[in-house]
């Protein structure tokens, strides 16, 4: 009896269709709301015209009535009748597809639609369904037994028992049968096993023809909602009068029809002054829909019952409620395939509310509420915001002002037809004040189609104005505004631009200078000494100079005896030009007094010295000794001086004209900009021009109250170039000043040019024109021409040697054309007179090189003497070629012709024994490539090791500066690797390839040539000879004369070092490769002997 102790019992009243609720037993108030059983009923007439009654019981929790056995008894008339209660049908929960079958039959009789059953239980237990097709009873069977197990079906399944009746009856908790005439049931809790009634939970009396029509709820409410959740949709709630809501046991949820407001209140409706019946509304869906519309498809369930008294009242609680609504509708634009027929912005419809009974019939309808559908999506924020100086004239005065600049929307759904515009003095400002839209708004702008922007002129009241607020910023938003039919939206702010109203007028123009590391020739004094006498009784004086650099062309000294007692020079003397030779290192002049002589006068001496490329060094003060009467009569005076090149920093256009960017130690130098700032300047900025190359930014920054500023150039092409230099600065608003050209500066390459290796010369022509091409090897980048300097005996040198190939150097003072040089050939001193031609620039005119060819046109029986220097474009020289000697002789063609067999050859062997090696067993390495920077030699680059030795003294090599010589007479072909059998590794030609790695994967797979066949070294013996006191010092080297040889030395300690001899790559390398060299040998007949590959080598 327990649990029928929770169970409640309906009690019929006569003529309607509920029941009312009571607990059979005694129980406590909270017991019996939480475990409450109630019973409803209705009548329905099918479509023969029979009356059928519908029973419905339902429990406060589903627990307490499914799954139970009931019994349904019935009796005529009403609870009073004196007729006995008939068992008419017991009723449970149905599994069996032959026991539902039945059952959706009977149930369309009260109103099941079995179309709307398929779709809904296809929709929602579609999970649940076995594959295959299957009937609509075991469709249902499907369901209850996959939802008992699983909540969220069960749910489902508890809502298809509400709104399908033939899920009810499956379920066992309803009941349907024909009623003849009034009619009371009772239904029972029954125990199928003992087969006994364990109590009544309900009893309704039934009148056919008689069904209870649900009283109307109040008219719909509009809840309103101006966010975007609320665009284009429509919130709607109602009131529960009392009627409704004494009869809430037969109804289950609520229909909203919504008609359009021309519909409505047509003529022939009037629908907006009294709401249609149910029959009629219902029909007028069926048959306009366009019109006539019912909003829902499923019942609408509300969680909260209002009065007419608070329905409308949308205060904040406690005292109103602005947030619950029952309904929704957004006309189902979401969904799949949907039209929409009017349901826009603007749009008007009167919403009509039904209440559904237990078998989803309408009932009475609510009175209609007028309702317009509204935009409440604001439109994007406008783009592009942006904000520039207006310049105009207004009546003959300049006006400056700022003008707003933006993106129209054009792209948007709902038509944007205004702009608002908005000024704020910072952004901090903007933030606190935009919750309010009028806040700051300046301007309205209308929207103007076919333009993609459009813009605001700030100036009218309290606009910014020159010059109150001339530098100072403001920052400007502009929001969108639509067109809305409940009113317009806005969009938020768009992304701030700001403005600023500047003087437009920049700085006066700077100045500035330029400072270069100038490198210049000196001739500096070193010591002075006496020997023995050459003409007894007279001053002998010998000036003696030394040349430090190779680029020394000659010098010259002018002397005189001054005589401090009268205060003039007794007697004057000048060497002329002394010029050197290539690789002569001393000039001396000897000169005597022609008379005795005064002790106590003074020598003073003047030096004079100028480079090959016509650079004149800086007088200085002259050198001055005291005559003394204790060299006489058996003393020569010997003074040392030293031809040098000095560098120093010095300015632009101050005497030098060239920048030298390594210094003679070896240190790097860069160019100095020194700009000097004028008044209201706050930026400057530094450009170059490199030759006719574009201008680019070197160097910015603030001036910061300083008197000057300075920027250091040290990006400097290696090849040399002009490059010309601009300075502007800027006021604090960005205007500049006039650009000011500050100078040009040319420099000179970063590494010493190549000398060109002089073939042999080639005699060409005939008898009766001879001729003679003169032929050298040289790499060319960063050279602009050579220099070939040709000497002729017993004649001198033709000016139209060769036409089109050598031009005549104009003939100076610094550089004299012919030019004397004193050589040692072939064992011989001669002096010869060198005219010096230059070629045209390299190039498609004379050849890309880096091989060159310039055909003569010679004398018959003339020795032609012959070297060559490569130029620079700033006018830097090489150091000379080897020198070549030609006469041209009648050929003897007086021998036999033969016929000289070419047999077929294979290919030469490969030798990776590692078996060249040095002399020296000390220097433990043998033929290696590499990515090299020299230790002492002014080198960078791809070379390969091909000799060495041990050095064991400080002065044995000079490997700094060309001409590199080592100390002795020294053959450099001896310190080449040999082999076992003591072959050298020349003659040979270097080649190379590139090898994949990470960098490039890929490669082409050439091989390269990156050198001439290497037969020979060519160097130069050189004597001579330096007296100091009675002692005579003479020195013997070995000068290096081959282009293609580098010496470079490694310090062990202050007494050894390791000797390299090194070949040179002449093809530039790709940073980030690597590679792989091949040293071709050749035997003395010109066949190949062997290829000997060295290792891999990274370029960084």
């Amino acid at each position: 009896m327990s649990s029928l102790g929770r169970l409640c019992m309906g009690l019929c009243v006569a003529g309607v269709a509920l029941a009312s609720v009571l607990p059979p037993l005694p129980a406590s108030a909270q017991e019996g709301l939480e475990n409450v059983v109630s019973t409803a009923g209705t009548t329905i007439q099918d479509r023969a015209g029979r009356h059928w009654a519908y029973l419905f019981w339902q429990g406060s929790s589903p627990g307490l009535i499914l799954g139970r056995t009931y019994a349904v008894y019935a009796k005529p008339g009403d609870p009073t009748s004196p007729a006995p209660y008939q068992r008419v049908s017991i009723v449970s929960q149905q599994i069996d597809p032959r026991n539902i079958e039945p059952l959706l039959r009977r149930a369309e009789n009260v109103g099941e639609d079995p179309a709307k059953l398929e779709q809904d239980l296809h929709s929602l237990f579609e999970a649940l369904m076995p594959a295959g097709s299957i009937s609509r009873a075991e469709k249902v069977s499907a369901a209850i037994r996959g939802s008992l197990a699983q909540e969220e079906y069960f749910q489902n399944l508890l809502l298809m028992a509400r709104i399908h009746p033939g899920v009810a009856l499956a379920l066992g908790v309803a009941y349907a049968d024909v009623l003849p005439a009034q009619t009371t049931f009772e239904v029972r809790l029954f125990d199928p096993v003992t087969e006994n009634d364990l109590g009544v939970i309900g009893r309704v009396t039934l009148v056919p023809g008689a069904p209870v029509v649900l009283p109307a709820p109040g008219a719909p409410v509009e809840v309103p909602d101006t966010t975007p959740k609320g665009d284009i949709n429509v919130k709607l709630r109602w009131a529960t009068p009392d009627p409704l809501r004494r009869l809430g046991l037969l109804q289950y949820g609520f229909n909203v029809w919504r008609v359009t407001k021309a519909y409505a209140e047509a003529a022939s409706n009037r629908w907006d002054l009294v709401p249609p019946s149910p029959d009629k509304l219902i029909a007028a869906a069926a048959k306009v829909p366009a019109y006539v519309k019912r909003c829902n498809n499923l019942p609408i369930l509300t969680d909260k019952d209002f009065g007419t008294n608070d329905v409308a009242n949308f205060k904040p609680p406690p005292a109103g409620d602005p947030e619950t609504y029952f309904y929704s509708d957004d006309d189902g634009r979401f969904r799949p395939g949907y039209v929409n027929q009017g349901f826009t912005n603007g749009a008007r419809f009167y919403y009509f509310v039904t209440a559904r009974d237990i078998l989803g019939r309408d009932g009475f309808v609510s009175p209609g509420t007028l309702v317009t559908v509204c935009d409440r999506n604001p439109p994007l924020p406008p783009d592009g915001v942006r904000v520039v100086n207006d310049y105009s004239f207004v009546g003959g005065t300049p006006r400056q002002c700022l003008r707003v600049i933006w993106n129209q929307n054009t792209n948007t759904a709902d038509p944007v037809t205004n702009y608002w515009v908005y000024r704020w003095t910072n952004l901090t400002e903007m933030h606190a004040k935009a919750g309010n839209p009028t806040n700051n708004r300046i301007a309205i702008v209308r929207h103007t189609n076919g333009l993609a922007t459009t813009s605001y002129l700030d100036a009218g009241p309290g606009a910014p104005s020159v010059p109150a607020d001339l530098g100072r910023t403001f920052w400007y938003t502009v929001r969108a505004q639509d067109y809305g039919a409940c009113g317009p939206n806005l969009s938020g702010n768009s992304a701030p631009a700001f403005g600023v109203l500047r003087d437009r007028v920049g700085p006066d123009a700077p100045t500035g200078n330029i400072e270069i590391h100038c490198l210049q020739p000196q001739v500096r004094y070193l010591s002075y000494a006496l020997t023995n006498p050459s003409a007894p009784w007279k001053f002998t004086f010998r000036l003696n100079c030394f040349r430090a650099s190779s680029q020394i062309a000659w010098v010259q000294f002018v002397a005189g005896i001054y005589d401090p007692r009268t205060g003039t020079f007794v007697a004057m003397y000048d060497s002329g030009q002394l010029f050197y030779s290539p690789g002569d290192a001393n000039r001396e002049f000897v000169f005597s007094t022609d008379a005795p002589g005064h002790y106590g006068d003074y020598l003073q001496v003047w030096p004079k010295v100028v480079t090959f490329d016509g650079q004149m060094g800086q007088l200085l003060p002259p050198f001055m000794v005291r005559l003394e009467e204790s060299w006489l009569p058996d003393k020569d005076v010997l003074i040392y001086f030293e031809a040098r090149l000095v560098a120093g920093r010095t300015g632009a256009n101050q005497g030098c004209q060239r920048h030298t960017p390594v210094t003679p130690e070896g240190t790097r130098t860069n160019i100095v900009i020194i700009g000097y700032p004028t008044p209201t300047s706050q930026e400057w900025r530094l450009y170059r021009r490199v030759d006719d190359g574009p201008m680019t930014l070197l160097c910015h920054g603030a001036v910061g109250g300083a008197p000057s500023f300075s920027c250091q150039d040290d990006g400097l092409p290696p090849n040399g170039a002009t490059i010309c230099y601009y300075l502007q600065v800027l006021d604090e608003h960005g205007n500049p000043s006039p650009m000011v050209k500050l100078g040009c500066v040319t420099t000179a390459p970063a590494a010493p040019p190549p000398a060109p290796l002089l073939s042999p010369l080639l005699a060409t022509g005939v008898t009766n024109n001879p001729g003679m091409t003169i032929t050298w090897f040289c790499p060319p980048p960063g050279l602009e021409r050579f220099e070939v300097w040709i000497a002729g005996k017993p004649n001198p040198v033709a000016s139209n040697l060769a036409p089109g190939f050598l031009t005549l150097r104009p003939s100076s003072f610094l550089q004299p054309n012919p030019t004397p040089q004193t050589m040692v050939l072939n064992g011989a001193t001669n002096a010869y007179d060198f005219y010096v031609f230059l070629t045209p620039r390299i190039g498609p005119g004379f050849g890309p090189g880096p091989e060159f060819n310039v055909p003569c046109s010679i004398e018959l029986g003339e020795t032609y003497t012959v070297f060559v220097k490569a130029v620079t474009r700033d006018g830097t020289v090489s150091e000379p070629s080897n020198v070549e000697q030609f006469v041209w002789n009648p050929a003897n063609t007086n021998f036999p012709l033969c016929t000289i067999p070419w047999p077929a050859r294979g290919l030469p062997p490969v030798n990776t024994s590692g078996d060249f090696k040095p002399a020296d067993t000390n220097v433990g390495v043998g033929i290696l490539a590499g990515y090299y920077r020299g230790y002492e030699a002014p080198l960078t680059g791809a070379v390969v090791l091909v000799g060495g030795s041990i050095l064991t003294s400080r002065d044995a090599a000079q490997v700094r500066q060309r001409p590199q010589w080592l100390k002795g007479e020294v053959n450099p072909m001896s310190l080449l690797f040999t082999n076992a059998a003591g072959e050298k590794l020349f003659p040979m030609v270097l080649y190379r390839y590139q090898v994949p790695n990470e960098r490039f994967a890929v490669v082409s797979g050439d091989i390269v040539q990156v050198s001439p066949m290497l037969e020979n070294i060519a160097y130069e013996i050189t004597n001579y000879c330096v007296t100091t006191g009675n002692q005579r010092i003479c020195h013997t080297n070995s000068l290096l004369r081959d282009s293609y040889i580098v010496y470079d030395r490694l310090p062990i300690n202050d007494l050894t070092y390791f000797f390299f001899m090194l070949v040179p790559d002449t093809q530039p390398v790709i940073s980030g490769a690597r590679y792989k060299y091949l040293l071709v040998r050749f035997r003395k007949n010109g066949e190949i002997a062997e290829v000997i590959p060295t290792n891999e080598m990274d370029v960084p």
